[in-house]
């Protein structure tokens, strides 16, 4: 069965954070989403909303302002690295927008943003997290470039990544 949201925000503990990913955004989505994060008793410092759709996660943001957003972001291999004007233009864009933090993917699909890249979202004032680490490879790349956090299909493996990797600390 899958759970509805009021189900899964009821797992949360008042000290916990849940990461939810927009999919489907419609008009009425960010006052129902609000309504059960209350009903569950939690606060926005307790949510991260992130998701592809740009203009979902900005419509949500412009309402809920205090809620942190992430912007799931793909950076194509095929995409010029060191500062690439495409990269640049997604973390100007990101931090126009206001958004809490810049999350590109460590997929296969993907290329990892070079440090000069992670600097200017820094620089942005944005948090760096990643998604897809799902190698070893990925999650080298991602403490390379400093990223805060990531996110990864196999957790049992990247614990034994990040102990042969060395540096890296992962909270169970």
């Amino acid at each position: 069965k899958i759970p509805l949201l009021d189900e899964v925000l009821a797992t949360v503990p008042s000290w916990g954070t849940l990461q939810s990913e927009i999919k489907g955004y419609t008009s009425e989505y960010a006052e129902i989403f609000d309504a059960a994060v209350r009903n569950a008793g939690l606060s926005e410092g307790n949510i991260v909303v992130s998701s592809f759709d740009f203009e979902a996660l900005e419509d949500f943001h412009k309402r809920y302002p205090r809620y942190r957003t992430l912007w799931l972001v793909g950076v194509p291999k095929d995409s010029p690295a060191s500062g690439g004007e495409e990269v640049k233009a997604k973390i100007r864009k990101c931090a126009d927008a206001r958004f809490w933090a810049f999350c590109p993917g460590m997929c296969d699909s993907d290329r990892p943003l070079t440090m000069t890249e992670a600097e200017k979202v820094r620089k942005a004032g944005l948090s760096l997290r990643v998604y897809g680490v799902n190698k070893a490879e990925a999650l080298r790349e991602t403490r390379e470039i400093g990223a805060e956090a990531f996110t990864c299909n196999y957790w049992r493996e990247a614990f034994n990544w990040a102990r042969d990797l060395g540096g890296i600390t992962l909270l169970a």
